[in-house]
């Protein structure tokens, strides 16, 4: 804590810095000043917690002095330390709450018991204020959630809480809701990132006189209300979308929806359910976009209902050129167009992930480290938030399936279904050689030695590997924590997972997450 010294005696306040010992106060800083004029100057520039003063001083009394104080810095704690003379002052010092007085001459160890006095003081004022401040953010939550419901499934707006908006009954009132849909958790977000962000955010609304309540939503939807008099400008609304953006980044990718402004605080929902509507076409834009209402929707194209059977056979071709081809072909037909739902583009990216799969199986080619089964590919599927995600991920295991072509010996049957075994059971902790055998019909001994004939490694090493590579793939999204991660691929022990990664990969699970997610 910072503790302000200020006594016109030179003597009076030497002689306190170097009789108390401060440290075992927890007083890390001292200043002194010789008047109250002094001393009024000092206390802004230092912001001092406790103020241990004189009250008769030339120029500035310690009355006057911490008067003037006080209407800057409200939570700091005044000591006076006065005469016999004083009495009329110290009824004064009552009137302004002063923490305590010390009389001179004074005892060093009185002195050390007001300071502690002081310092409880400042920190029961301080857990007044932050469960003051709990509370009324709570509060401000409960109002921004009930803001998002119709008026049947809430109770009816009070005067109190149309004043939380900063409004009045006016019906030049608007309220629009701004809703940021965050790829990762926003509540891991950094607690000094977000009081940054929100406490900018308000900064800018307030000088455009407007005001905002905001609330959490399902971990990842971030929901603000912002009102003010009068129906805003959309060139507002885009720099207030814009500034957001601004604030967030940094953060997991995002996307931002602007709804419908609208007036009266009962109608907030409907600018929410706006919001939500356009929020669901983010699947076809780019990471952190704006979304604006009266963007306007680009109409279909042509629309493949299901483009596997030729996307199989232009697999099966091996011509780069053409598969390449009619992937863009694909990808130009869904590109901006918000008049499907993305659950449905969805599934037909998951049909051409599964014909990739079969393409393999077809030309006996290992497809593990590519895909380890349909449910691994549904994964994937589910795990991209945009088109442009799918797109490229359909690509890169397609570009791998036409390089197995050329690199990859051919398996033999054998071969093959062990790698299938593998892909399907590797989340087991314990996937035996004999298991592996009586899948295939052959002794234990036998699928050993045909498994490194043909791969050149032993089938402990191909599952290591093969567990390892899953891992990776699961880092790479932020939602699974790295125990989760640890139990899917086949470890119940994560230190046992934690060592086998590192010997594998060079780095730990987490450096290798800190790595990919950069």
């Amino acid at each position: 804590m910072k503790l302000l010294i200020i006594d016109d005696e030179e003597l009076t306040r030497k002689g306190l810095i170097n009789t108390i010992d401060w440290d075992c106060l927890q007083i890390s800083q001292i200043f002194e000043a010789e008047d109250g004029l002094k001393g009024l100057e000092m206390a802004r520039q230092e912001s001092p917690d406790i103020i241990l003063s004189d009250i008769r001083m030339p120029r500035l009394n310690g009355i006057e002095m911490a008067e003037k104080i006080k209407s800057f810095l409200p939570d700091t704690s005044v000591i006076f330390m006065s005469g016999y003379s004083d009495r009329e002052y110290l009824k004064a010092a009552i009137r302004l709450k002063a923490v305590s007085y010390v009389e001179k001459p004074l005892d060093p160890l009185s002195v050390e018991d007001a300071i502690r006095e002081a310092m409880e003081n400042n920190v029961q004022l301080k857990r007044s204020k932050q469960s003051e401040a709990f509370h009324l953010l709570a509060k401000a939550g409960q109002l921004a959630l009930a803001m998002t419901c119709p008026p049947e499934q809430r109770t009816p707006f009070t005067p109190e809480d149309l004043a939380w908006t900063g409004g009045s009954s006016k019906a030049s009132m608007s309220y629009t809701t701004i809703i940021l849909k965050s790829t990762g958790s926003i509540n891991e977000i950094e607690p000094a990132k977000m009081q940054h962000i929100q406490e900018s955010f308000a900064a800018f609304l307030s000088h455009r006189h407007m005001h905002e309540l905001h609330v959490v939503k399902h971990d990842q939807y971030l929901v603000y209300h912002i009102s003010g008099d009068g129906k805003p400008e959309e060139k507002l609304l885009v720099r207030t979308a814009e500034t957001l953006k601004e604030l967030f980044a940094g953060t997991a990718p995002f996307f931002i929806a602007v709804g419908e402004s609208v007036s009266h605080m009962e109608n907030v929902y409907k600018s929410y359910n706006s919001a939500v509507i356009l929020m669901q076409s983010s699947f076809f834009h780019e990471h952190n976009s704006i979304l604006l209402p009266h963007a306007g929707k680009l109409a279909a194209t042509s629309v493949f209902s299901d483009p596997s059977g030729g996307y199989s056979e232009a697999l099966l071709s091996r011509d780069p050129a053409r598969v390449a081809g009619l992937e863009e072909t694909i990808y130009s037909s869904f590109q901006n167009n918000t008049s499907l739902m993305p659950n449905r583009v969805k599934d037909i990216y998951y049909k051409l992930f599964i014909t990739i799969q079969n393409a393999y199986r077809q030309l006996f080619l290992d497809s593990s480290l590519a895909f380890a089964s349909s449910d691994i590919v549904l994964e994937y599927v589910q795990s991209c938030h945009t088109l442009s995600d799918l797109h490229h991920l359909l690509k890169e295991k397609s570009q791998a399936f036409l390089t197995a072509t050329r690199v990859q010996p051919l398996e033999s049957p054998t071969v093959l279904l062990i790698k299938e075994f593998i892909g399907k059971n590797y989340q087991q902790e314990i996937l035996s050689v004999k298991e592996i055998g009586d899948h295939v019909h052959m002794s234990s001994s036998y699928v050993c030695t045909l498994f490194k004939n043909e791969t050149g490694l032993t089938l402990n090493q191909y599952i290591t590997n093969f567990r390892i590579e899953r891992a990776k793939l699961l880092l790479a999204d932020s939602q699974y924590k790295i125990t989760d991660i640890s139990a899917k691929v086949g470890y119940t022990d994560g230190n046992y997972f934690g060592k086998c990664f590192k010997k594998q990969v060079g780095l730990s699970p987490s450096e290798y997450r800190e790595k990919m997610l950069v």
